[in-house]
């Protein structure tokens, strides 16, 4: 019900009767979440990313915060993201809009804990990333974009990046830059790749994307956010 009632509040009652009608798998632990997508035990990973949760909170009892703490993902959507990154362990990850840099650290941990991979997180300002410490960096392309010609720049960013098997999206949460950013990175993500996203009940964006794209999606209730993933469809074998 408390779910029911922030999405009514968010996204009103349109949207709400859409997700209604075409139900996506609900969980409120990170790791039901995953459990319902990737073969996972549940302890798998738990005391890395304890370990991750505490340095982070030292970063954040020795940075002065340049952003509001609230445009930070919530702790079982951290470790949503800190667990699908070691359990897949992708080659590139993108994520648009850093902030203070929450998300970022989990995912530059999170491949750091790997041993592999990259993250390329795009940004309007240069001014983000303060919790990210240096020992992370080396993993670690920030671009920042050019916030007059946005749409060109972000193509530009992502065409550079090239194939990616994870896209993490918490920037502008208005229909229709979370329509074109979904769509743009659907078409780069790797198969059975990921999308991300933060704050999904601000639109319909997602509900929409995850109708055209198969249907193969996750909501994780996280406090008054709630966080949204779809998966790639893998490539199909040919027939005789």
């Amino acid at each position: 019900m408390k779910v029911i009632l922030v999405l009514l509040r968010k996204v009103g009652l349109k949207v709400l009767r859409l997700m209604m009608k075409h139900t996506i798998p609900w969980a409120t632990d990170a790791r039901d979440a995953l459990a319902l997508a990737l073969p996972f035990t549940r302890t798998d990973y738990d005391l890395d990313y304890d370990n991750a949760w505490q340095a982070l909170q030292n970063q954040y009892d020795r940075s002065g915060l340049t952003y509001p703490p609230t445009f930070s993902i919530g702790d079982q959507s951290s470790r949503f993201l800190y667990t699908l990154i070691r359990l897949t362990k992708p080659d590139r990850v993108v994520e648009t809009g850093v902030a203070n840099g929450h998300s970022t650290f989990f995912i530059l941990r999170a491949l750091r804990d790997n041993r592999h991979g990259m993250l390329y997180s795009a940004d309007i300002s240069n001014d983000v990333g303060i919790l990210v410490p240096d020992d992370l960096r080396v993993r670690w392309h920030l671009s920042v974009l050019d916030s007059r010609f946005i749409t060109r720049s972000f193509s530009r960013f992502l065409s550079g990046v090239g194939p990616f098997s994870i896209f993490l999206h918490d920037s502008d949460h208005s229909y229709r830059w979370q329509h074109f950013e979904y769509t743009l990175a659907f078409g780069s993500l790797v198969p059975e790749g990921w999308l991300v996203s933060d704050d999904v009940g601000s639109s319909y964006a997602f509900w929409q994307h995850w109708l055209f794209h198969g249907r193969d999606g996750i909501l994780l209730s996280d406090g008054l956010k709630i966080l949204g993933s779809i998966r790639k469809p893998g490539v199909r074998s040919g027939g005789s």
